[in-house]
């Protein structure tokens, strides 16, 4: 079963919608993000999106729609923290002090709102 980006339909393996898909995909690049905007690069940018290139094609997306996935997500990860400072500082905090990547997501998840 897989999940067309392109609707905003659930699927039924985890009931994921589009906007759901990705708000979880800008959350998994946050530190790739954070790296990005505090240090103009990333030294784990081939890291994180091998890590989320996994999980969508768990989630049966094709080569194509999670490349498109990946560039969405990484820039709205970058505009998302970008305009939340204290979401990036608590981030850049996490990052600094070696807490793990459930640590960051956590953090980053706590601090962001999302509109529904």
């Amino acid at each position: 079963v897989g999940v067309d980006i392109k609707s905003n339909k659930n699927f039924p393996r985890r009931k994921l919608n589009r906007e759901n898909l990705r708000k979880f995909s800008s959350v998994i690049l946050g530190g790739l993000a954070a790296e990005h905007l505090l240090f103009g690069h990333s030294e784990l940018l081939h890291s994180d999106v091998e890590k989320l290139y996994r999980v969508l094609q768990w989630l049966n997306l094709t080569e194509n729609e999670a490349k498109t996935e990946i560039k969405q997500a990484a820039e709205a990860a970058v505009l998302i923290l970008s305009h939340h400072s204290e979401a990036r500082s608590r981030l850049a905090e996490a990052m600094a002090l070696g807490r793990s990547v459930g640590f960051c997501i956590e953090t980053i998840e706590k601090t962001l709102i999302f509109n529904n």
